[in-house]
């Protein structure tokens, strides 16, 4: 685990929403119902030409919805793939203050001197202890 990860936290966090809100979006939109316009006639004379609506039910997705659906389902799994290994990280952690400054700064995102001010230490302590564990 790389510092760089942990302060993607929050980033990979909004990811999954922003691929969870497209996913829904998606099956709002194409929840089965079809709709289509075409051209006919009157059966009677004098068979004039007028546009008919047309409606069904698609029973699957066509190609280009599945390649979509199934793209964004990786992005979203990718992104809860990392969220999961920094929160692994965490828990393997020995140092209860660490974590603790972890949790708060990097998960819940505090500031640091809140993030102090919640394990009863200074903020150039909390800073450095973080500096030194990944160094």
């Amino acid at each position: 685990m790389t510092l760089e990860m942990l302060e993607q936290y929050a980033d990979i966090c909004s990811e999954i929403k922003t691929w969870e809100t497209e996913l829904n979006a998606l099956y709002r939109k194409y929840n089965g119902k079809v709709t289509d316009t075409v051209r006919g006639s009157s059966d009677e004379y004098p068979y004039t030409e007028h546009p008919i609506t047309i409606s069904g039910v698609q029973t699957q997705p066509n190609k280009r919805i599945r390649l979509r659906e199934e793209r964004l389902k990786r992005r979203r799994t990718e992104a809860e793939e990392k969220r999961e290994q920094i929160e692994d990280f965490i828990d393997m952690l020995q140092d209860s203050q660490l974590k603790q400054i972890i949790h708060y700064h990097y998960i819940k995102g505090y500031s640091w001197v809140k993030t102090a001010g919640m394990v009863n230490n200074k903020e150039s302590a909390v800073r450095m202890k973080v500096k030194r564990y990944f160094e």
